[in-house]
């Protein structure tokens, strides 16, 4: 019992003490016990931070697979942009470039509009990349086809114009593409000047500076010189000249020895004998521009909608026909094209706010355009006269239309007046643009006007037709208007 008792004793004591040096010292001199506990916490921080490496090397592996789908999508784009890209090229390599001049300057007319609408891209991305080659290859097609155009007839008056659309187009391209190129340049350029300059100063110490100046100067002002006078060579050469009445009589005469000879060939075609007009002695040309009624009303127009139709549309001088012909066909388009060369070809009326273009269509050198509507009328028998709804120069048409309505409204007045003026036998208005201005209830011609295949004028007897762009119809689709007009009139 003596030995059990002192042993109950110092257990007793033993725990005692280590009660109070835990109490006193902390965990400097804790039990086993709660050194156990510490143990079991470190283990759970170590769970902790592998759950966490866990979540974080699944959002990883997440962020990878998101990662890699997005470039797969963007891969499959990419070859579906390279394939339409690729065929749209396969269809500018497989345009045929006509031997024939007229039709040349048709296709180039076609692909200007086509040339400036496709711009390059900076080549920063693949898209860019791959868009620029369908760039790339319509400039090489319209390159060649001015090559082509500049051999057949190197003073044709379009072919400025066609000129200026690809040197236009090829600084556009050396900008987008290569612009990283040219800064360098400009840097190799400034550093090659900062090293000329201690040699440059050197020869105005020795006095042979002014030597070298008038040398560089003999040699720009001989390039200059040469350039300038190549231009307005050829400027002049383009440049259809004016020409005297009975040099008109005598090429109209030609022209229709010609005409009668090629139909007189072509057996399909039934000719009727031509209907004797008044003007056979005496001038029937009318001024449509009398006491400059269209310049004023079109600088009226012009000023009003200043800020209020895109600037790029007002600072273009209008174009109008100034002349007509009595009882003669009318042809009338949906507005004039934009053509840079313009402003120094046409006439330009009286108070310079205008360009008009007369009987110009009438010249040997005119258009082929004006050369088809002429056939057309010749066939009928009756002399013709051209003008168009609309007077702002714009190649877009659907551009144009969506400007203000009352803009285009106003000028559309302006050519009522003027067909009301002219009293014409007949017109024709010529594509969809026409109809969807001019045909419908309470606009100039009225649905249920239609009468033997034609409609009227509103407030009128004069019989009009719609038919496609002259240079867009097949030879039955001619017959057939020209039937419908003699049927009419």
């Amino acid at each position: 019992m003596g030995k059990t008792t002192d042993s109950f004793k110092r257990e007793i004591g033993k725990n005692a003490g280590k009660a109070v040096s835990n109490w006193l010292f902390g965990d400097a001199h804790s039990t086993p016990y709660r050194r156990v506990d510490s143990a079991k916490g470190a283990r759970r921080e170590t769970q902790r931070s592998i759950a966490e490496a866990k979540r974080e090397a699944q959002r990883s592996i997440a962020e990878a697979k998101i990662e890699a789908y997005n470039d797969r999508i963007h891969r499959n784009q990419m070859y579906a942009l390279d394939a339409a890209v690729l065929k749209n090229i396969d269809s500018v390599a497989n345009i045929h470039i006509p031997d024939n001049k007229e039709d040349l300057v048709t296709l180039l007319s076609e692909l200007s509009v086509q040339v400036e609408a496709n711009r390059w891209h900076e080549s920063g991305t693949d898209e860019a990349k791959i868009r620029n080659k369908f760039c790339d290859a319509l400039l090489s097609k319209y390159k060649q086809c001015v090559q082509k155009l500049q051999f057949i007839d190197n003073t044709e008056p379009q072919l400025f114009y066609f000129e200026s659309i690809l040197k236009k187009a090829k600084r556009d391209r050396l900008w987008k593409c290569y612009s990283g190129w040219l800064i360098l340049l400009i840097m190799l350029i400034i550093a090659i000047c900062v090293i000329l300059t201690p040699i440059l100063a050197g020869a105005w110490a020795t006095g042979k500076m002014g030597g070298l100046i008038v040398c560089i100067l003999i040699v720009w002002l001989s390039f200059f010189t040469l350039k300038t006078i190549r231009y307005r060579r050829l400027k002049k050469l383009r440049t259809p000249k004016p020409i005297r009445k009975n040099e008109t009589d005598t090429t109209s005469e030609v022209k229709q020895a010609q005409n009668n000879s090629m139909e007189t060939a072509s057996h399909t075609v039934t000719m009727e004998p031509k209907r004797q007009s008044v003007s056979d002695d005496i001038s029937t040309t009318i001024d449509l521009n009398d006491y400059d009624r269209i310049e004023q009303r079109l600088n009226f127009i012009w000023n009003k909608y200043r800020h209020r139709v895109d600037d790029r549309i007002l600072e273009r001088r209008p174009i109008f026909s100034a002349e007509g012909e009595q009882e003669s066909i009318l042809f009338v388009g949906i507005n004039p094209s934009y053509t840079p060369d313009d402003d120094n070809t046409m006439i330009t009326s009286k108070k310079g706010t205008a360009l008009l273009y007369n009987s110009l269509y009438k010249r040997p050198g005119a258009p082929l355009y004006f050369k088809e509507l002429e056939k057309i009328a010749d066939r009928v028998g009756y002399p013709y006269t051209h003008i168009n709804l609309l007077y702002a120069r714009e190649n877009n048409r659907e551009a144009l239309l969506n400007t203000n309505s009352d803009f285009i409204r106003e000028q559309l007045e302006l050519t009522y007046d003027t067909i009301r003026r002219l009293s014409p036998v007949a017109i024709v208005f010529f594509s969809e643009y026409c109809y969807q201005l001019i045909f419908g209830k309470n606009r100039w011609i009225d649905p249920h006007s239609e009468t033997h295949g034609h409609y009227i004028l509103r407030g009128t007897s004069i019989p009009v037709f719609f038919s496609e762009d002259i240079m867009d119809m097949n030879y039955q689709s001619r017959e057939r208007l020209i039937r419908a007009i003699r049927q009419a009139i």
